[in-house]
Order: C-alpha cells, then sequence, then structure tokens
C-alpha cells in the first residue's frame, strides 16, 4: 500500500500532461515564427547587398550607356539595356539572364533603360508572391537605407512606381545631391520619419516598384 501510494504521488495525471503538451506546441508555433521572420530579415538584407553591388557595376559603364543612348536616339522612354548587362557577364552571383529578363536571387525582375539623361533602374518590391504590406514596407525602407542613401551623391531622382501609374510617382519623390532645392525632398536631409512616411502612403501592393534614376 505505501509503494502504491508513493508511485500515484510521483506520477502525473492525463490533464497535466496535456498541459504540458499544449506549452510545448504554443512555443514551438512561435520558434517557428521567430526563425522565418529573422530568415526573412536576413534575405531582405543580402538581397539590398546585391542591389547595391548592381547598380555599382552598372554605373562604372555610364558613359557607355550615354553613348548607346545618343547613337540610338533614344526617346523619353529610353533603351532597354537588359540584354547587354547580361551579356556583359556583371550580374551578382546567384543572379540571372533569361529570355532577354535579369532576376535576382528571390526571382524579382528587375528592368533597366538608358536615357540621354542617365540611367533608370526599377526594382520590384517582391518577387510577385503575395506579402503583407509590413514586408512590402520593411523591403521599401531598406531600399532607401540600403540603397538609395548610399548612392545619393549619383540618384537624380527616386520614388515608388505604383501599378498602372505613369509618370514619376504621385506618391512621394526624392532628389539626389546636386539635384535638390530647397522646395523638394532631399536625400541629403532625409529622416527616418520621411522614409517610413514615403514608403507607407506610396505603395499600393507589392506589384509596385522602387525607382533609381541615375546620372
Amino acid at each position: 500500500m505505501v509503494l502504491i501510494k508513493r508511485i500515484e504521488e510521483q506520477g502525473r495525471s492525463m490533464i497535466e500532461m496535456l498541459g504540458v503538451l499544449a506549452i510545448v506546441g504554443v512555443l514551438s508555433v512561435g520558434g517557428i515564427a521567430g526563425f522565418n521572420r529573422a530568415m526573412f530579415t536576413y534575405r531582405q538584407m543580402s538581397l539590398m547587398t546585391e542591389l547595391a553591388e548592381f547598380i555599382r557595376d552598372v554605373m562604372a559603364y555610364r558613359e557607355e550607356w550615354r553613348k548607346l543612348a545618343v547613337s540610338s536616339g533614344a526617346s523619353d522612354a529610353g533603351v532597354r539595356i537588359e540584354e547587354q548587362i547580361g551579356m556583359m557577364g556583371i550580374l551578382p552571383k546567384n543572379w540571372s539572364y533569361e529570355k532577354f529578363s535579369i532576376y535576382d536571387s528571390s526571382n524579382r525582375c528587375i528592368t533597366a533603360r538608358v536615357e540621354q539623361t542617365g540611367l533608370v533602374i526599377n526594382y520590384p518590391l517582391s518577387n510577385g508572391n503575395k506579402r503583407s504590406k509590413s514586408d512590402v514596407r520593411y523591403t521599401c525602407r531598406l531600399l532607401f537605407e540600403r540603397v538609395a542613401l548610399p548612392y545619393r551623391d549619383m540618384i537624380t531622382l527616386l520614388w515608388i512606381h505604383k501599378y498602372g501609374e505613369s509618370g514619376s510617382g504621385s506618391g512621394g519623390r526624392f532628389m539626389g545631391e546636386g539635384y535638390c532645392s530647397s522646395d523638394k525632398n532631399c536625400l541629403s536631409a532625409v529622416t527616418l520619419s520621411d522614409i517610413i512616411e514615403f514608403c507607407e502612403t506610396s505603395i499600393v501592393d507589392e506589384h509596385s516598384t522602387f525607382v533609381f534614376r541615375m546620372r
């Protein structure tokens, strides 16, 4: 009798075991969500590094691009140069050139064109998969902080191109150094609140693109 009593005292009821399993399950779900978020953040950071590398290497040939624009009599729409870039072998690692299109390592389709006044690069805020608005806005802020600001001396204008919109962005735009006056948004004077407001008010959906006009 004493032995049986001790076993009963040391054991656990089914309700207690179910409670423990429930806690473990909740912690597991939270851990997976946290891991997925950390991987998303890391991936976005890597994409910004790749894009900055891409812009740097493409802009190293800026004079050749201008000559191409002049010789081809480029119109206001400019001349698409994805094919030339793809054939030059200057794409970042894990980027690809297929069927006259450039894709980054997340399968975003990047477009580039040359005008007589400079180069225009369009970077999608999503790779076509449905993303939450917070994820798209986060990508927008990273593009601003990690790419636009470091290259502000080469940028003449940047804006968000909304799906189906023409022109240089009704949701706001920023001017690069040497092209900015006191009545315009200047990259040299931008604040974090400016970036957040720009990314939250300019974006319509995941089809929008971040546009860099480079000199």
